[in-house]
C-alpha cells in the first residue's frame, strides 16, 4: 500500500467536502476513503479515530479559509495606508469612509457566498457541531478569536472605540448576513441588501 502526504491531503480534503455536504454525522472512515478514491486502510493509518481526522481537517480548513479574510483586511489596509495620501483617513469624511468600507465588505461577502459557498457550509457545520462537541467547540472558539483579533487591528487603525467589541459585532453580523443569503438561495447576489446592512453598521460605529 502506497502511503504519502498527498494521500493524507486527499483524505482531509474529502473530509471537509463531506462536512460541507453531509454534516459531521456523514463523516466516517469509509465515506472519506470513498470520497477520496483511496483504500480504506489509509484512513486508520493516518488517523487514530474520527475526532483526530476532523481536528486535522478543521486546521486545514482554517488555514485555507483565512486567505479571503486576509485579502479583505489587506485591501482595506492598503486603501487607508499612510503611503496613499489620497486615502489617508485624516483627509476623508465619515460618508466616504462608510462608503468605502461598505464596498470592501460587500465584495468580501459576495466572494464568500458565491465563490466560497462550500466553505460557508463547512464553517456552519462545524459551528453547529461545536454546540454539543467540546473538541469542536474549542477549535471553533479559537477560529472565532482569530477573526476578532484580526478585525480589531483594522478597527483600531480606523480609530474605532472598543475595537475588540466592535470586531465581535462585525463578525456576528457578517456570519448572519452570509447565512441569510445562503438560505434565500437566490440566483443573483442580493447586493442591495448587503450594502444597506453594512452601510448602516459603519455609520453607527464611525
Amino acid at each position: 500500500m502506497t502511503k504519502s502526504k498527498p494521500s493524507k491531503q486527499k483524505l482531509l480534503t474529502a473530509t471537509l467536502e463531506l462536512v460541507g455536504t453531509e454534516g459531521l454525522s456523514g463523516v466516517t472512515f469509509r465515506a472519506v476513503a470513498s470520497k477520496a478514491d483511496l483504500p480504506l486502510g489509509l484512513t486508520s493509518y493516518y488517523f487514530k479515530n474520527k475526532d483526530e481526522m476532523l481536528t486535522e481537517a478543521y486546521y486545514l480548513f482554517h488555514q485555507s479559509s483565512m486567505v479571503p479574510v486576509n485579502e479583505f483586511i489587506e485591501s482595506i489596509s492598503q486603501f487607508f495606508s499612510e503611503d496613499n495620501a489620497a486615502a489617508n483617513t485624516l483627509n476623508l469624511g465619515k460618508d466616504v469612509l462608510v462608503e468605502r468600507l461598505t464596498v470592501f465588505t460587500t465584495n468580501y461577502i459576495k466572494t464568500q457566498v458565491v465563490k466560497n459557498a462550500l466553505d460557508r457550509k463547512i464553517a456552519a457545520a462545524f459551528m453547529h457541531a461545536g454546540i454539543v462537541n467540546p473538541m469542536i467547540r474549542e477549535l471553533v472558539a479559537e477560529r472565532q478569536q482569530n477573526f476578532i483579533d484580526t478585525g480589531s487591528k483594522m478597527l483600531m487603525a480606523l480609530g474605532v472605540s472598543e475595537p475588540k467589541l466592535v470586531s465581535s459585532m462585525f463578525l456576528s453580523l457578517t456570519n448572519h448576513v452570509e447565512k441569510q443569503l445562503m438560505l434565500e438561495n437566490r440566483k443573483r447576489f442580493n447586493q442591495k441588501y448587503v450594502e444597506q446592512v453594512f452601510n448602516h453598521f459603519f455609520n453607527l460605529i464611525l
